[in-house]
């Protein structure tokens, strides 16, 4: 409920920057899940087929013969084939980690917007997967952060400091199957190359069966626990979000647009001066009184409404009908607007010799017998005697 949540602070010093708009990471989040099965139905069709391989001269071996495959009829070419089937999975695993890093990239930058803590940048965040010394503490490090900084339940901004918001469970196994898989990948990864560069022989072949057998294992938990928590991660993210949204603090980054939307959420206004009210989550801030609810972006009346700004845009239509109306001139000497096309022809009376002089605007009818008709407007000019025009 938020009527029972208190005042809303004012944002931090932090919260005033631009780059903190919230990018939800869903897109993000099924790229990763995506990645995480393609390596492990991969890993599991290596595992049937150094089996069947075994299977296939396991009665040779029981018998104590101990020869290399490539040898044999059915082993010819098997080195390359178990080159390409045993390296697939661990560079699609590639892809599954650099997708697991874009997430964590988007996630911890969207901490700010949140409106929670972190401790690093989000280049460190991504950094500290692939560091060799600092990927032992710090991955854990920022998954707590991202965990617990985007707990649904907090959406005032305090930070959280404690692992009972919700299921973290999966936290510390995901921690622990990331560096034990880290570090059997890399030995596995070592003993495929050493074997592939010597003879192969029935005994290499068992033994590189017996270490994939070893890692499936952690490599179904390491699958499970960061599909799991990119999942619940990104679903606590929404929610706050959503939350925040609704509370009127969600891409609203200044301390302006956080007490407009504090005056809309409750149905007040900040289009006009400060009077002192409260309402039953608190007193409301400077620069805020009851008013009207609006929303400027949905009043067809308001200048900034799309469609006005698209009227605004749009060239003026032609007229359908008649010839183009022409623009209606002004008379030189008169106030008054004349028809299109009036020609003014001046009938001067008096002599031409004498000196020129402006003429006067008069009234309609009346006055001396030196004046002038401009036609065909009926506006009079008086000339004055001795004006030659």
């Amino acid at each position: 409920m938020i009527d029972d949540m208190g005042p809303i602070p004012p944002p931090t010093a932090e919260a005033k920057s631009a780059s903190m708009r919230y990018h939800s990471a869903r897109g993000a989040c099924r790229e990763v899940r995506f990645w995480l099965i393609l390596p492990l139905v991969l890993s599991l069709l290596t595992f049937v087929f150094l089996l069947v391989v075994l299977l296939a001269y396991y009665p040779e071996f029981a018998r104590g013969g101990n020869f290399g495959i490539d040898k044999t009829p059915i082993g010819q070419g098997f080195q390359w084939w178990a080159l390409f089937v045993m390296l697939l999975p661990d560079v699609v695993a590639a892809g599954t980690i650099l997708s697991l890093l874009v997430w964590v990239h988007a996630a911890y930058r969207n901490l700010d917007a949140l409106r929670g803590k972190r401790r690093y940048t989000p280049a460190q965040a991504v950094l500290s997967f692939v560091v060799p010394v600092v990927q032992l503490y710090r991955p854990g490090v920022v998954a707590r952060e991202i965990w617990t900084e985007s707990d649904p339940s907090r959406v005032r901004g305090v930070p959280s400091s404690s692992w009972v918001q919700g299921p973290a469970t999966q936290l510390p196994i995901w921690f622990a199957a990331f560096q034990a898989v880290w570090f059997v990948w890399f030995l596995l990864l070592f003993l495929r190359y050493g074997l592939l560069i010597a003879d192969w022989e029935i005994e290499q072949v068992l033994r590189l069966e017996g270490l994939q057998l070893f890692s499936l294992p952690l490599q179904f938990a390491l699958f499970w626990a960061i599909w799991t928590f990119v999942g619940r991660a990104q679903r606590r993210q929404d929610e706050r979000f959503q939350r925040l949204r609704l509370m009127g603090l969600a891409n609203d980054p200044t301390e302006a647009e956080s007490k407009r939307a504090w005056a809309l959420r409750d149905g007040f206004s900040d289009l006009h001066s400060y009077c002192g009210v409260s309402s039953p989550v608190g007193a409301s801030p400077p620069g805020v009184r009851p008013g009207i609810r609006r929303d400027h972006r949905r009043d067809r009346r308001s200048r900034s409404h799309p469609a006005r700004r698209m009227a605004r845009a749009a060239p003026p239509l032609r007229r359908s009908s008649g010839r183009r109306k022409a623009k209606p001139r002004r008379c030189p000497n008169v106030e008054r607007r004349c028809a299109p096309g009036t020609r003014w022809r001046l009938v001067d009376r008096t002599d031409l010799g004498e000196r020129r002089q402006p003429p006067v605007v008069a009234g309609r009818r009346g006055g001396n017998s030196s004046r002038a008709m401009a036609s065909p407007c009926d506006h009079r000019l008086v000339v004055a005697r001795g004006t030659t025009l």
